[in-house]
């Protein structure tokens, strides 16, 4: 029985003689009702049956670019030579992918680079990504989802690479890094920081400068504790530990920028010089701060 609920019979193939197979959509002497696939032949549509419930709607095909004859309407003026990008990143059991769609191609989106590890097998590839200033190059850290059952694996067995958005190609440094939300950090030029973990079974943090075009880690700097949401910040890097923004300079001091309701989290540097970051204001309540010198602001995360 057929999802219609009406069995057809398939029309007789080329040099077979169906003479004698009766009830099997032949037509015998006398009847002249039309035969499945015969002009004229409107199959019936099922009743369904009392109670039955109803298919279930077909999800909407997606749309993989903006369409063409919608660009002017949707997109602002100028996007054809806009140098705007989007990227979002999805993983499989094939790998680790980036994606990216420009605006002038009407955002439609490509794969740049596929990451996974040959000698690794995985249900699922997991990930982070972030793109440096420029747009031109992408900081991805990645590892097998099954990873994360281990603490240590968690901490520092995610691997890490620098991938050009132009080319694809990647880059990959040889650093295994933490794969927590705040890993990989990018900020206003073209280095980014990536976090080894290991306040759980190590008692330290360790902190990693990478120079995104030469593909290579310039910087590394060991601290006691938990230290989070690591990114560059002019020629240095901010962290959070604690209650606490600090700055981290190259010889290792730290310098406070602020104080914080329990840990800051998804810091960013800002284009003025200003550093801005999500804490909790209360059990219910998450507030955007930003800190520039010694003035520190704050306001509703939702705005």
């Amino acid at each position: 029985m057929g999802r219609s609920g009406l069995r057809r019979n398939p029309p007789p193939q080329a040099g077979h003689d169906d003479r004698g197979l009766a009830g099997r959509g032949r037509t015998q002497r006398g009847d002249h009702r039309p035969r499945p696939g015969r002009t004229g032949y409107t199959p019936a549509t099922p009743t369904p049956a009392p109670g039955a419930a109803e298919p279930a709607p077909q999800p909407a095909p997606e749309i993989a670019q903006v369409p063409a004859e919608d660009r002017d309407d949707v997109l602002p003026d100028g996007w054809r030579s806009s140098t705007d990008l989007a990227f979002t990143t999805s993983g499989d059991s094939r790998g680790f992918h980036l994606l990216v769609a420009e605006a002038r191609t009407g955002y439609t989106w490509r794969t740049v680079a596929t990451l996974s590890e040959p000698t690794i097998s995985s249900e699922q590839w997991i990930g982070h990504a972030c793109l440096t200033a420029s747009g031109r190059r992408a900081v991805v850290v990645y590892q097998p989802r099954h990873f994360t059952n281990r603490t240590h694996l968690f901490d520092r067995g995610a691997f890490s690479a620098v991938v050009d958005i132009a080319t694809g190609e990647v880059t990959k440094l040889g650093l295994n890094v933490s794969i927590a939300y705040y890993n990989p950090g990018c900020g206003n030029g073209e280095t980014a920081t990536l976090t080894q973990g290991g306040a759980t079974d190590l008692g330290r943090t360790r902190v990693h400068l990478v120079d995104t075009e030469r593909g290579t880690v310039v910087r590394r700097q060991q601290l006691p504790g938990q230290v989070t949401s690591a990114i560059p910040y002019g020629e240095n890097m901010a962290a959070a530990e604690g209650g606490r923004i600090f700055r981290l300079d190259r010889d290792g001091s730290r310098h406070t920028l602020a104080r914080t309701r329990g840990v800051g989290a998804y810091l960013r540097p800002d284009s003025a010089g200003g550093l801005t970051w999500l804490e909790a204001a209360d059990d219910e309540t998450t507030v955007a701060r930003r800190v520039h010198g010694v003035r520190c602001a704050s306001w509703p995360a939702d705005r």
